[in-house]
């Protein structure tokens, strides 16, 4: 497991994907930082926090808003990576916490 690697889920919340935010030296902690993926006609996205990403031909809105941490059990099945957007992820992490958005 990396940071930026993608595991399906099954979410009652809607949520399809996660994806791993935790830097990679901290992965062996007992929890993994994770961003939910969202299909992207699910109506939750907000302007400006919720950028759409590109997974394996489908758009999802991902979701820092809703980040959540899980056991490394929880993320079985690897289904993708999303390193090449990470600007994208780290922008939207960095526009919720502190309004802004990194340059």
């Amino acid at each position: 497991m990396k940071q930026y690697d993608v595991f399906t889920v099954e979410d009652p919340g809607g949520a399809v994907a996660v994806v791993v935010m935790q830097g990679d030296f901290y992965l062996d902690l007992p929890t993994i930082l994770v961003m939910p993926l969202y299909p992207v006609d699910s109506g939750l996205a907000y302007q400006g926090i919720n950028p759409e990403i590109r997974l394996n031909g489908d758009v999802l809105i991902a979701k820092p808003d809703h980040l959540a941490n899980v056991t490394a059990g929880y993320l079985m099945q690897k289904c993708g990576s999303l390193a090449d957007q990470r600007t994208n992820l780290t922008n939207a992490l960095d526009r919720l916490i502190t309004g802004y958005e990194a340059h």
